[in-house]
């Protein structure tokens, strides 16, 4: 697949750390060319940032994309007990 400058820039973003300029990049690269996996990217920034019920929707939003996409099936499986968790 072929990804934008502002996917790599998230990409990038995320790997140092910087995860609010990621979520950014994410956002302005599905606004040019929408990808299952740039929300697959995001979600896995909100799981960094603590935020698991914004990662279930970049997940669930990737496989309404693409319904096989294996790293969204994953990931969202494995935060499930997260949201299932009481407060």
């Amino acid at each position: 697949a072929q990804y934008d400058f502002q996917f790599l820039i998230g990409r990038t973003r995320y790997r140092l750390g910087m995860y609010g300029e990621a979520l950014a990049a994410y956002a302005l690269s599905n606004m040019r060319a929408p990808h299952a996996q740039t929300h697959v990217n995001a979600g896995l920034v909100y799981e960094a940032i603590g935020d698991p019920s914004s990662a279930a929707i970049a997940y669930r939003t990737a496989l309404a994309m693409e319904p096989e996409h294996k790293q969204a099936k994953e990931q969202l499986e494995a935060i499930t007990p997260a949201l299932e968790a009481p407060k």
